[in-house]
This record gives structure tokens, sequence and C-alpha cells, in this order.
């Protein structure tokens, strides 16, 4: 169990999220007075700082699930992180699922994920100790390591997966569990200053390359060829999906053939389509109604029905690089369009991408629901769940995520069903992202780089992944193997789960479907803006293609590509 703090605007309310097993089991909010501001820049100053001072969850024991909750405040005021532990054991036992028996309570799908999580940390124990690594080479070098994570429900594995390794190896692992935003701001400032205070950092692969480029990153081949590192048969590198493997080689500027950072099973996430089946069933509809642009804009005007609560189609509207460009790269690229030459001039404003922003203002501000321009991720599953939409657009995690009372109401529960992105003249693209873990070079011994590399080697190993599946809510795996050893019983129901494989693995997840540069959070910035402003009808698509040309060319000229 994990429990998150999230601060609404001005800090004048609160919400304490409980997560168990990726469900959230309890929600509070409670009124606060505004506490003294911490500006980004004293926050970004001050990031080393505070994990200087403590702000680091400890994981003794991988049955120990911490409840608290970590505070970040400038030096001189007081850091208070409390820490319950609860040790218990669970018998290990394999789970039975048959068609038509699939949990359809919150109570259920925890025994569930229980079971299988215990299943594969019990497989991943006898296979580490099964390998020929020596897990104990470190003892009485290295007593502890320090792991930047973001917050979310997957943690309780991370913390579960610690406790075994220190068991293997007697290194203590502490967290810092951060949320998203501000823990790529903390990864960012102890990477770049090569200050060492994180030996394996959580870092998002479209970050990675700026990392890279600076030279603040180890190429982590030489830990993989290593034999008294790295057991190939334990760790199956080769069973990681071709794609990430390239994109963790950081292209254009990492060393043809290094690697620089391994994936976690925190996510391999592209988009997929879903849609209410009862819906097109009703009207006669398929899956080929929705396999091209045309097709869908088609099928989503035929279903919009907003006098009876039922919109069209949903995706993400609000700003931003994770967001609105996020799903928009579908349409981007589906429609031809690109980013770059090979000069790195951006080349924007084209007519494919100017019909790929029509395209996307048209079925957002037709047929979808009120406010849809301020949509996120939790926005339109929120949406989907509600039953408010046909058709939606967005990460792969909704097939679990609609099958989950906790998010799906009872009218909608089971009907939502997955479909891979729509294809047009220039293919079909779903977009990529990731999660990984790298070692930055300011680390200070070169046995705390080895001993990091032990423990990203142990986490992200395919037992580990299959487990950490289990207690975080499924999403597509980064590895192959994944499919096979959940063999279709977690997080999605067995008359969906083979369907749901199969379009996974058919997608075409590029893994430049977004320019991996290190500008490129000021890029996306600008395309966020540009598409906002179309949604609000204050551009033309045209126009909003032409500003978003200007902008990214002045971001390239000042970053010395030309």
């Amino acid at each position: 169990m994990q429990t998150f703090l999230f601060f609404k605007k001005n800090c004048k309310i609160w919400e304490q999220k409980v997560y168990k097993h990726g469900l959230p089991i309890l929600i509070t909010r409670k009124d606060m007075s505004e506490p003294k501001k911490v500006g980004r820049r004293t926050f970004l100053n001050y990031a080393i700082a505070v994990v200087a001072t403590g702000v680091i969850v400890s994981a003794a024991t991988y049955f120990a699930v911490p409840k608290g909750v970590t505070t970040v405040t400038a030096p001189g005021t007081t850091v208070t992180t409390t820490v319950t532990t609860t040790v218990t054991g669970t018998p290990i036992t394999s789970p039975t699922v048959t068609p038509g028996g699939f949990p359809t309570t919150k109570e259920g799908l925890e025994k569930l994920y229980s079971s299988i999580a215990d299943k594969y940390f019990s497989m991943l124990m006898d296979a580490a100790k099964k390998s020929s690594i020596d897990w104990g080479q470190f003892k009485g070098k290295v007593t502890s390591l320090n792991c930047s994570i973001r917050q979310g429900p997957d943690n309780d594995a991370f913390i579960r997966s610690a406790g075994m390794f220190k068991e293997l190896t007697g290194i203590t692992i502490n967290f810092d569990f951060t949320p998203e935003v501000q823990q790529r701001e903390k990864v960012s400032v102890d990477i770049l200053s090569k200050t060492g205070a994180y030996h394996l950092p959580m870092i998002d692969n479209m970050h990675l390359v700026k990392y890279v480029k600076s030279g603040a990153m180890e190429g982590l081949n030489k830990y993989l060829e290593d034999p008294k590192l790295t057991d190939k048969d334990f760790f199956k590198p080769d069973d990681i999906y071709p794609e990430i493997i390239k994109a963790a080689g950081a292209p254009p500027f990492g060393e043809p053939g290094e690697i620089y950072a391994i994936p976690s099973y925190t996510g391999f996430h592209h988009c997929m389509q879903y849609y209410r089946k009862d819906l097109f069933d009703k009207y006669g509809l398929s899956v080929d109604d929705i396999d091209t642009f045309d097709k869908l804009m088609e099928t989503a005007a035929k279903l919009n029905n907003p006098s009876n609560g039922i919109y069209g189609f949903v995706s993400r509207g609000m700003r931003g690089e994770g967001m609105n460009v996020f799903t928009w790269q579908v349409f981007h690229r589906g429609f031809g369009g690109q980013w770059f030459d090979k000069n790195w001039h951006p080349i924007f404003n084209t007519p494919e991408t100017v019909d790929a922003i029509k395209a996307y203002v048209d079925i957002m501000t037709k047929y979808g629901p009120p406010g849809v321009e301020n949509y996120d991720f939790a926005a339109t599953l929120s949406a989907a769940g509600e039953g408010k939409v046909a058709i939606g657009l967005d990460c792969d995690c909704w097939s679990t995520l609609l099958w989950n009372p906790a998010n799906a109401k009872e009218n909608v529960l089971g009907k939502v069903f997955a479909y891979r992105v729509p294809k047009g003249k220039g293919g079909r693209h779903a977009g990529f992202f990731f999660w990984s873990f790298g070692i930055p070079v300011g680390i200070k011994t070169e046995n705390e780089k080895k001993a990091a590399w032990l423990f990203s080697e142990f986490i992200n190993s395919p037992y580990n992944i299959a487990a950490g599946q289990a207690i975080g809510g499924f999403i597509v795996p980064p590895r192959k193997s994944t499919w096979d050893l959940l063999d279709a019983v977690n997080g999605i129901p067995p008359n969906d789960y083979e369907k749901y494989k199969k379009i996974s693995q058919e997608q075409d997840a590029h893994y430049d479907d977004r320019p991996m540069i290190p500008e490129w959070p000021e890029v996306g910035d600008v395309v966020g803006i540009a598409l906002s402003s179309a949604l609000a009808k204050e551009r033309t698509p045209q126009q909003a293609a032409d500003w978003a040309q200007g902008e990214i060319d002045k971001i390239m000229k000042q970053a010395g590509y030309y």
C-alpha cells in the first residue's frame, strides 16, 4: 500500500490517494492553509540538498510496504518522513482464471494481482540464486545505493524488489519517490551537475539524449558484457524490444552500438484506440470502421449523441509535450508529417502537418465532450469510464484500467475494447515512450557503479518485470517474454487478452515518432501551444503550424544546430 499527496493550485486543497496493486482504495480531501511558497528556481537550487537531508525511503525487506509522505522543503527547514512497516508472508499460489471468471470487484482484482506478483517474485529469487552472478561481491565495499523513482502506484514493486536484492547482496536501496515533474527536475540537476546523489535514477527516454550529449551518462555495454556482473541467461537482454534498444542508444548523440539505459517495467507506452463494443454492435459497426483516419471521423460522427450524453471521440487536449502532443503525434506522423529535415531545420508547416492539425481539431471540437481542450490523461479516462464517449485515443494502459470497477461504471465495465491506431498516408504511428534506469558518471566510485548495475539488472529482469506489472497495473511491457509469463491473467480478461497482445505487437511504435533531441521539451511545448490555440480557434491550423515553425526554428538556431 502506498500513500501519496497531490497538491492543488495555490495549495488550498490536497488529496491523499492510497494505492494497492495499482488500484485507488482511499481518497481524502482536506482544506489546508497555504504554506510558504518555494519557487521553481529555489526548488532546483535545493533539489540535491533535499536528498542530502534525508528525504529517502529505505526498503529493508521485500514484504515491507511504507505508509507516509515525503515533503520537500528548502534547506534550514524540517524534512519529515514517516515510514510504518508491516512484515507479512503470503503463500505462493498460481492464479487460475477461466473465460467468464475474471474478477469484477476491486477485492477480487487485488487478490488476483497479489497471487500473480507473489508467484513471479518467488521465481525471480530462484532464478537469481541459480545464476552465475556472485551477488555478494560488493559486501563490505558498498552498503547502500540511492535510487530516484517517480511516484506512482507501482512503487510497491520497487520496494519488494529492493528487499530481495538486499537479501542477496547486503546492499540497502534508499528510494526517493517524487512526483513526476519534480522527479525529472531533481534527476536533471543531479545528472548534469555530476553530483552523484543518485546511483540509479529513473529517466524519461525523451530526456536521456540531453544527458548523453553532455557526457553525463555511463555507457552500459561494459557492465552488460562483464560475466562477473551479468548473467545473460538471467537478464536476457535479447528479450527487450529492438526499438527500445535503439532509443536506449540515444541516437544520434550516443556512441554507435552503445546503450545508456535499461527499460523499466513501469512502461513501454504507446497510443491505442478504444471503442465501446456495445455501441458498435448496436449500430452494426466493426473495428474496420476506425482503421483509417477518414473512417474514424465518419464513425465518430455517427456515434456522437450529446443529447443522450454520448460523445463520439475523446483524446488529450491539454497543452504539453506529454499531453496533447503525445496523442496528436498519431495524427501527425499518420498524415505523413515530419519534424525536421536531415540538417535539423524544422519542416512543420507542410500540408501534411496542417492536415493533421485540422483533422485533430475537427474530431475534437465536433465530436468531443465539452471542455475537451483541457483534457489530460485522467480526464479522458474518466470520460470513458463514465460511459460518456464511444471512441477514445490514448495510452495503452486504458485496457487494464477500463476493465477495473474502480475506473469504470457498471454500464461500461467489460464493454471497452482496444484497437490499433488509425492509418493514414504516412502509415500507422503509435508513438513511443518508456521509463528507464541509467548510471550517471558523477557516482563517486567504480564499485558503486557496478553495484548500481547489479540492482538495475535485478529489477529489470524478466520475472521482476512480470511481478511489477501485477502490482503497478498492466501496461505494454518492454520485453517480449512478459506476454507469455503473464499468460492472460493480469489486468485484462482472457476474452480480450489475446486480441490486445496481437494489437500491441503489431503496433508500429517507432522510437523517433518524437525527435529524441535535448531540445525536445522546448520544441514539444511549442507544438502543444500551437495545438491548443488551434483547438480554441485562436489560430487556424495553417496559422498554428506557421507560428510553431518559426518558434522551433529559433530554438534550433539558439542550440547551434545551424
